[in-house]
């Protein structure tokens, strides 16, 4: 019985010498765990955010990319432009003196140094009230170029345009004639080579007749 006793006092103290140890051990290795994971768990989101913060995806570059915008295109004839405008100006004053002509519309060219001038006809079938637009459209242009080449004045050729176009339009806005002018023509008439009578013809030459003309389909 003593021996049993003993042996049974053995086995016992080392059973639970051993459970004590394994639950030591245990206790140890689960505690490890934990603090490994929550290690992981608490660094690991941040240093993705830092990862993220400082790497810059392909979508933020793209973002704040600034555009230079190009250049705007420069007009190579803004100072003749400038000028022919002040010429529109006076052109449409002046063609209000009688005899006056009924100025619906005006256009500059400057790149090609021409005007057009279109206006309304008072009464097409009267050819004397007719001929009297025609002059006063002519005048105005020839007034204007002798003005511009008088030593008091602050024009120069340069302020007037080489060719007018005109187109006479009845009251219902058909095209009856169409015709020009030439600086040419006028600045004679201003040194005196050429007649006003002369220059009425040089004009009359250029007529053309439109569809609302009487002679349209001759043309």
């Amino acid at each position: 019985m003593t021996r049993t006793k003993t042996i049974l006092t053995i086995v016992t103290i080392v059973l639970l010498t051993t459970s004590a140890g394994c639950s030591t051990l245990g206790t140890n290795q689960n505690d490890e765990s934990i603090s490994t994971l929550t290690s992981k768990e608490t660094e690991s989101p941040t240093e993705i955010a830092k990862t993220e913060e400082s790497t810059p995806t392909a979508g933020q570059t793209a973002s704040i990319v600034i555009s230079t915008p190009e250049p705007t295109e420069v007009d190579p004839y803004s100072e003749r432009r400038s000028k022919y405008e002040e010429f529109d100006k006076e052109f449409r004053e002046t063609a209000k003196i009688d005899p006056s002509t009924n100025i619906s519309t005006t256009k500059i060219f400057p790149a090609n140094e021409s005007y057009h001038v279109r206006y309304v006809m008072n009464n097409p079938e009267n050819k004397t009230i007719s001929a009297k637009e025609r002059r006063g459209l002519i005048f105005t242009y020839s007034v204007i170029v002798d003005d511009a080449n008088s030593e008091s004045s602050e024009w120069d050729h340069t302020w007037i345009p080489d060719t007018v176009n005109v187109t006479a339009v009845t009251p219902d806005g058909e095209v009856y004639e169409t015709a020009y002018i030439k600086y040419i023509w006028a600045y004679k008439v201003h040194e005196g080579s050429m007649s006003l009578y002369r220059y009425v013809v040089k004009y009359a030459g250029s007529l053309e007749g439109g569809p609302a003309g009487p002679n349209y389909q001759d043309n």
